[in-house]
């Protein structure tokens, strides 16, 4: 086994393989050649993510820019459709750069996750200030200036996702046709994420998780650490991979693990919660969420979610952090408003709360320690199968996947990282069962989007996350006809998981 203070150096398996291949190159000893030659052929690796990035990019840009007057040309707008939640971040982002870090839950009431993404920002935020750039924040702009800077920068920070979802599919021995189809449809399952929804830190949390179950593969714990850590720091929900990464690594390794996977997430959170506790403590452990958002799907699990303040039904605010609307749009020019998450409900948003007999906010917290409760078992169980690289990646899946069905309420977007991982998870296997799962993975993306009532979403969600589940699970024959000594190795050997040959189909 690798040992923990070896941090990415000595890596095993493939990793040695490509340093030896790179080494015995002509030119290799030049260090410019080098270097160049090894830039071309991990650009070479990674072109159907960056090709994939580059037409997010371009589609998502296309669709805020031009969908609302070139499609919806019969509403009285012809505003470019932004996500509304990621102004929020901004302003936050803005607290960071002004040099009030302790104040970005208090800044808009709408952050929720650890502050990697709003750290990230505020560089770009001040860039932004600096030139006189217009945003939509706190009031409704119809064509924000700054997203022309902010928007092709949060899109292609959340394709980081497809690079680390590659890498993962090369490491289980997908062929490339195979990585082909897989990360093409995990680009179509995460487009929504930061084009419609402006939540990047959802993918840019699971690109880390995705290079971070790499390196566990790989057996490199160091890397594996570092790269959970970042992800955390971006979006903890990640986090519901970890028990499976400390089953598969062994209990001597856990006090290094996991000093090194909580120093960043830590050193974020402190500061806030040292200087505004009321605030951070509320956004960061309550988790208030919203049932009467028109974009929400409130579930059964709703009942087991604490109610943490209730809004009058005559009250026209907006809840914190939202976008302002002009108060001389009427309601119904609203009702033909194309802007989505965040947008459309507007100051009406909690009007119909009285008819739809559900709290204003609710603690999201609780019920999601259902998902905890699985993510252990199934941390259990990929313990009993650490030698099997398509097991510990498909219990870390599913692991991630259950998360939407532990949600009080749920949007849509929370189903896209555990379903491009599953897709990945399924990429070594067999035509059939990947072509499968791919179609499952874009119908339940689909099927997000509608309202069909609480119990029948939640069924609904249930059931095409098992489905995926189940056709994505490396069955034991197909392990052993693709793989090489998928043996375990005797304890305290050097041997690392085996790296899958290409697959026959």
């Amino acid at each position: 086994m690798v040992s923990l203070e070896v941090a990415g150096g000595a890596a095993t398996g493939d990793g040695t393989a490509r340093r030896e291949e790179a080494a015995a190159e002509p030119g290799a000893g030049q260090s410019g050649t080098g270097r160049s030659g090894r830039l071309r052929a991990a650009l070479a690796r990674r072109s159907v993510a960056i090709a994939l990035g580059i037409l997010t990019v371009a589609t998502g840009m296309a669709y805020s820019l031009w969908w609302s007057p070139l499609v919806q040309h019969h509403t009285p707008f012809s505003e470019w459709i932004t996500p509304g939640d990621f102004w929020a971040t901004v302003r936050a982002a803005h607290f960071v750069g002004w040099g009030d870090f302790g104040g970005i839950y208090s800044a808009t009431g709408v952050v929720v996750t650890f502050p990697g993404l709003v750290v990230l920002l505020a560089p770009l935020v001040m860039l932004g200030s600096a030139l006189h750039l217009t945003e939509s924040y706190p009031i409704l702009l119809p064509h924000p200036s700054a997203w022309l800077l902010y928007g092709p920068v949060e899109i292609a920070l959340a394709c980081f996702s497809l690079f680390g979802l590659d890498a993962l599919a090369e490491r289980l021995g997908a062929s490339r046709l195979r990585r082909v189809l897989v990360v093409t449809v995990a680009a179509v399952v995460l487009w929504q994420v930061p084009v419609i929804w402006g939540h990047p830190e959802d993918a840019i949390a699971l690109g880390c998780a995705a290079y971070g179950l790499v390196a566990v593969l790989d057996e490199r714990w160091v890397p594996a650490a570092w790269w959970f850590g970042a992800g955390i720091a971006f979006q903890p929900l990640v986090g519901l991979i970890f028990p499976v990464v400390l089953a598969v690594a062994g209990s001597r390794r856990w006090v290094p693990i996991l000093w090194r996977a909580a120093i960043f997430p830590a050193l974020l959170v402190a500061v806030p919660l040292m200087a505004d506790w009321r605030s951070a403590s509320r956004q960061l452990i309550s988790q208030p969420t919203y049932p009467t958002n028109p974009n929400a799907h409130d579930t059964p699990l709703l009942a087991l979610a604490p109610r943490m303040r209730s809004l009058s039904p005559t009250n026209h605010s907006v809840p914190p952090g939202q976008p302002q609307y002009p108060k001389h749009v009427s309601p119904a020019a609203l009702k033909h408003f194309p802007g989505l998450p965040g947008l459309k409900a507007g100051v009406f948003n909690h009007l119909h709360a009285g008819a739809k007999h559900l709290p204003s906010v609710v603690s999201g917290g609780t019920p999601r320690i259902g998902a905890i409760l699985v993510a252990l078992a199934l941390a259990w169980w990929a313990a009993r199968h650490r030698h099997e690289p398509a097991l510990v990646v498909w219990a870390a899946a599913v692991a991630l996947a259950s998360r939407p069905v532990f949600e009080a309420v749920a949007f849509p977007y929370y189903l896209a990282p555990g379903l491009a991982l599953l897709v990945i998870a399924v990429a070594p296997g067999r035509w059939v069962p990947a072509l499968g799962a791919c179609a499952v993975a874009l119908g339940a993306t689909t099927l997000a989007y509608h309202h069909l009532g609480s119990w029948g979403w939640w069924l609904a969600v249930a059931g095409v996350t098992l489905a995926l589940a189940a056709l994505a699970y490396p069955y034991r024959h197909e392990t052993r006809d693709r793989a090489e000594g998928l043996r375990a190795p005797e304890p305290g050997s050097a041997e690392p998981l085996p790296a899958p040959s290409s697959p026959t189909g």
